[in-house]
């Protein structure tokens, strides 16, 4: 009798090859991996210098905070704790001689889109002069503060020249 060609007895096992190793890469891939990797060093570098430059916004919005929940609704001390953030972030002969109109236009021109409206601006650039403010309407102080937070957020800040003390 003859065997039978379809016969299960007569299968045999399929040789396979050993699967491809991951690793160690070719030449090619240890230069993209050290790419990458230098890539991922500079983005953290980045981060980490821009954390320790806007160090002073983020004191100077707690400042605000404080100052906002508080009971004192004082112009004066927003107006101060702009002028402070703004020596932060410009040279000091730019920024500590100026008050009034020269202030305000200051606030303006280094953040785009604040608004301090129109006798609040006027009373903003005076307060830093004045020992008494007038006093101020919950609306208006509202509008202040956030108008502050906006600018201490959003300001283009100079470049920061050291200078001797």
């Amino acid at each position: 009798m003859q065997p039978d060609p379809y016969s299960l007895d007569r299968l045999q096992d399929i040789v396979t090859s050993e699967p491809v190793r991951w690793w160690p890469p070719a030449p090619f891939g240890w230069f993209v991996i050290a790419l990458l990797s230098l890539w991922g060093l500079i983005l953290v570098a980045i981060r980490i210098h821009r954390w320790i430059f806007n160090a002073y916004r983020r004191q100077a919005l707690r400042e605000l905070t404080k100052l906002q929940c508080g009971q004192d609704r004082s112009l004066t001390k927003v107006s101060i704790l702009l002028k402070r953030t703004a020596l932060a972030a410009y040279p000091r002969g730019q920024v500590a001689a100026l008050s009034g109109e020269e202030w305000t236009e200051f606030l303006r021109d280094a953040c785009d889109h604040v608004s301090f409206h129109g006798g609040i601006m006027k009373q903003l650039g005076t307060a830093s002069v004045q020992s008494e403010n007038a006093p101020i309407a919950e609306s208006d102080w509202l509008a202040v503060v956030d108008e502050a937070r906006y600018w201490i957020k959003h300001h283009r800040g100079g470049e920061f020249v050291e200078e001797a003390r």
